[in-house]
């Protein structure tokens, strides 16, 4: 229990960073392909046999590749959150990970490595909605976004943690690192309380009651909250689970999740983040992978805490158009060095626009596709509908994730480097106009506001007035 000495608001920080410190593995489970590739298909000079032989090139495709392919169909999981709660969920989601990493560091199988992998995808597909969901229900809407913005900052410290420390220690050490750093960072949501809209939702409103007075810090507060509940409790009794999927508003909800996340995995992002070598080395830059490495992760990290620091102030929507901005600059930018490559030989300042594009398009992702999306959609949602309103969001965007890092090389080797790197920057052009167009903003609203705005659809105009406020 939380000391009663403690603001409100710093409770609510510390629950949502105890809940969202489960997402370290993921994070592991994202950043593991890079260094854990070299030492698999590692032949020459080795002296650490780590499978029963080397793997191939297409087999390393799939371990990489599967995460977020098995993390879609962790989706018919998404409802044991309204049935066991967003809590036991959250602890139940760990398991996963902490099997996987037991199975990297005893396998010499590359079929059992494979299937921890997809044990991987199992806990991401889980964890990223429901705690999305957690601490949306968790926060006071000044801060919400800031809390569901820890999701992002935590996911790239597990990223950043391997890239730097993967390359230079040996794959049991690692593996065994991953699964004790997994096992710490999942005890914390042991002692997370419950949401008290699942409470409410179970009947056991005295529950609920308790943990929002102590959330908000007073029962005229938490009382003020339990009413809100009460109009969903209302439908609830009508079927509101049949009622909510014919709502307009829930269709416009489903309509910009889905496709902010179909946009942001088309913009290009994956390609250059994981094909980082592959770029670095076509450009003759010379950089070390170790380095390579410790600066995407460094720039993950960097753009995921900025985005929790101003997303409260700016708001969602202005950062989510500054930030395809970026990425269309940063891919226009590695498409005009490939094009002049093509022609003469680059000299002087052009030497350094593949690596100031790079930087641009990873800081303008993280900051912001990256960071917003599971905010965005758990607010979007309407709260009966909001674990599987997220979760289908989460879906289409590893799908797409997963056909993005599975077939970019594909792409790339049939319109050409030069326009591809144009058409990821056409997208995220294109990206600017839908945030402008259809994406309400959500900063500092109630959920009943939110779908208030949703039935009204001025988006457009509230573009321009949080532009203004900001």
């Amino acid at each position: 229990m939380l000391s009663p000495k403690l603001s409100p608001i710093l409770r609510q920080y510390i629950i949502v960073i105890g809940a969202t410190l489960s997402i370290l593995s993921p994070g592991f489970s994202l950043g593991w392909g890079s260094p854990v590739l070299v030492k698999l298909m590692k032949v020459e000079n080795s002296t650490e046999m780590i499978l029963s032989k080397p793997i191939t090139t297409e087999e390393g495709s799939w371990l990489v590749s599967i995460v977020s392919l098995i993390s879609m169909f962790a989706i018919v999981l998404i409802p044991l959150a309204n049935v066991i709660g967003r809590k036991y969920c959250i602890v139940l989601s760990c398991l996963p990970n902490i099997i996987a990493g037991l199975i990297f560091v005893f396998s010499d199988k590359f079929w059992l490595v494979l299937f921890g992998r997809g044990l991987c995808g199992v806990s991401i597909g889980l964890l990223f909605p429901i705690i999305s969901v957690y601490s949306a229900e968790i926060s006071d809407k000044e801060i919400r976004g800031t809390l569901c913005s820890f999701i992002q900052i935590i996911c790239a410290l597990g990223c950043v943690t391997m890239f730097i420390v993967g390359p230079f220690i040996s794959y049991i050490s690692l593996n065994v690192l991953y699964t004790c750093i997994t096992i710490v960072s999942s005890i914390p949501s042991l002692f997370i309380p419950r949401s008290p809209y699942f409470l409410y939702s179970k009947g056991r409103i005295q529950e609920s009651l308790q943990v929002l007075t102590m959330l908000r810090g007073s029962e005229e507060r938490a009382k003020e909250e339990i009413e809100q509940y009460s109009l969903y409790k209302r439908e609830n009794e009508i079927e509101i689970s049949k009622k909510i999927y014919k709502e307009k508003t829930f269709w416009k909800a489903i309509f910009i999740s889905l496709t902010l996340a179909i946009l942001s995995q088309c913009s290009g992002y994956n390609s250059v983040s994981f094909y980082l070598l592959t770029v670095l080395e076509s450009t003759e830059t010379s950089i070390s992978p170790g380095i390579a490495s410790a600066v995407v992760g460094g720039i993950q990290l960097f753009g995921a805490c900025i985005t929790a620091c101003i997303v409260d102030k700016f708001g969602r929507k202005m950062i989510l158009f500054s930030s395809f901005i970026g990425i269309a600059l940063g891919m226009c930018g590695l498409g005009t060095f490939f094009k002049i490559k093509e022609t003469q030989e680059i000299h002087g300042i052009l030497n350094f626009l593949p690596i100031i594009s790079i930087i641009f398009v990873i800081f303008s992702f993280i900051a912001g596709p990256a960071s917003i999306l599971f905010t965005l959609a758990a607010e979007l949602f309407d709260r009966p509908a909001k674990t599987v309103g997220t979760s289908i969001a989460i879906l289409v965007n590893m799908l797409f994730m997963f056909l993005a890092i599975k077939y970019s090389g594909i792409i790339t080797s049939y319109v050409g480097v030069v326009w591809s790197y144009w058409m990821y920057s056409c997208i995220s052009m294109l990206s600017c106009l839908f945030v402008i167009i259809f994406i309400p903003e959500t900063k500092g609203k109630s959920f009943a506001e939110i779908q208030d705005k949703l039935k009204t659809g001025k988006s457009k105009m509230s573009f321009h007035v949080v532009t203004i406020r900001s």
